[in-house]
């Protein structure tokens, strides 16, 4: 019997046993290569097809898929595959399978529409830096609020990422200013905020305080507020009262403290026994 690997002038037998180990994105890649852009590529599928793409670097093609797929008035006439949104998992791909200047550039585009890699999830500085990019970081309405879906950053928690770097950078104008346009109250603020090193959550407490007052139509008591939190943070202190103040040396930041405090006259002559 004749060996079935045996080659002669009229054929030969070749081994294709790793075939078998291809994925189906693999098999439907090669059928790409060799169907080009005929209709039958509709049989393909969206995530191969996707692939395909940025194997071949057609990242024109990924930009014109990004925009047509999200946009509102998406409907038939936009052929396939732009009709389909693309899923988390070809999402994910960009990361592995990019050049880094065509990486960007797809980031920026899926990021206007509130839609990131599972990678950056992980990383604040990454998020802020595309929004940035994007003059999204101060948005009303915010596009992570536009598109809920397929990301796990509520508002809550972008406005910790926000609110954490703005005080790691001592930005505190823009902070004054971002908790303002959202409409941020105190009290929230606090809470989301509530694990920062102290001299950060001095950093805040000051913002807070002075953003307070007009709010407020300047309440005395909340004048008083705004006094100690700014004794805190020019002492370096996480609580500090008046007594603290007197004891401290600081007479006159004690007595300018309690002009407007909700404190009676009585408590002020305890300032003469040190004078």
């Amino acid at each position: 019997m004749e060996d079935v690997n045996c080659e002669s002038p009229a054929y030969c037998h070749i081994l294709l046993e790793w075939v078998r180990s291809w994925d189906a994105n693999t098999r439907f890649g090669i059928l790409l290569d060799r169907l080009k852009d005929s209709a039958a590529q509709e049989h393909v599928t969206p995530t191969a097809k996707w692939r395909y793409m940025m194997q071949h670097n057609q990242w024109r093609h990924l930009l014109e898929w990004i925009r047509l797929a999200y946009k509102a008035d998406n409907t038939s006439e936009v052929s396939w595959p732009y009709n389909t949104v693309p899923t988390q998992e070809m999402i994910d791909m960009l990361s592995d399978g990019c050049p880094t200047y065509v990486l960007q550039i797809l980031l920026e585009e899926l990021a206007r529409r509130g839609v990131f890699p599972t990678k950056i999830f992980k990383r604040k500085e990454k998020i802020l830096e595309i929004l940035g990019l994007t003059h999204l970081v101060i948005d009303k309405p915010h596009v992570l609020d536009l598109h809920s879906e397929g990301h796990n950053i509520d508002m809550q928690t972008y406005h910790t990422y926000v609110i954490t770097y703005l005080l790691e950078k001592e930005l505190h104008a823009i902070l004054y200013y971002y908790l303002d346009f959202y409409s941020l109250d105190s009290t929230l603020v606090r809470n989301l905020c509530s694990n920062l090193e102290p001299e950060k959550q001095r950093h805040l407490d000051l913002v807070l305080c002075f953003r307070d007052v007009p709010l407020h139509d300047a309440e005395s008591s909340l004048v008083f507020q705004v006094s100690l939190s700014n004794a805190r943070y020019q002492h370096h202190m996480g609580t500090l009262n008046i007594m603290d103040m007197i004891d401290q040396g600081h007479i006159t930041q004690a007595i300018s403290s309690l002009v407007l405090s909700p404190y009676s006259l009585t408590d002020v002559s305890i300032l003469y026994m040190y004078l």
